[in-house]
């Protein structure tokens, strides 16, 4: 259920990630700051909802520190995720042809499951009762 929570507000993330990333390339932003900049949209977006509905009952025990926690590695996770997505459209448009806006379907596509685990696992991820103690 989470998987499909997750893929139901990645397809909102992703419609704002594709929106800002078009209007970016239409006005002349390199495919790279444009990604960059359409990626930190649908984190936002990302963060804020699956914090609240996707994960939320995972979350349930947090004090103002493990929130700053996983506000960090929500940031370097996504971090990360950002750069990846850039070095992969960079190689598909570079050095396979795509267009900006084709080599970007192709690596969201390829980044989904990666982010899933990643998030799933490390970003919000809580310690049980027995391995806190």
């Amino acid at each position: 259920m989470q998987f499909i929570k997750f893929s139901l507000i990645g397809v909102l993330n992703t419609a704002i990630d594709f929106f800002v990333f078009m209007l970016l390339v239409s006005l002349n932003v390199h495919y790279a700051g444009a990604q960059a900049a359409s990626y930190l949209a649908g984190m936002t977006n990302s963060y804020v909802m699956n914090s609240t509905i996707t994960f939320r009952s995972e979350n349930g025990v947090q004090n103002k520190a493990e929130i700053w926690k996983q506000r960090l590695r929500f940031l370097m996770w996504n971090g990360s995720m950002i750069v990846l997505s850039v070095i992969l459209i960079a190689i598909a448009s570079e050095l396979f042809g795509l267009s900006d806006l084709m080599a970007k379907a192709v690596v969201t596509g390829l980044i989904l499951f990666l982010n899933f685990y990643g998030t799933k696992k490390w970003v919000f991820a809580v310690k049980r009762a027995a391995e806190a103690g």
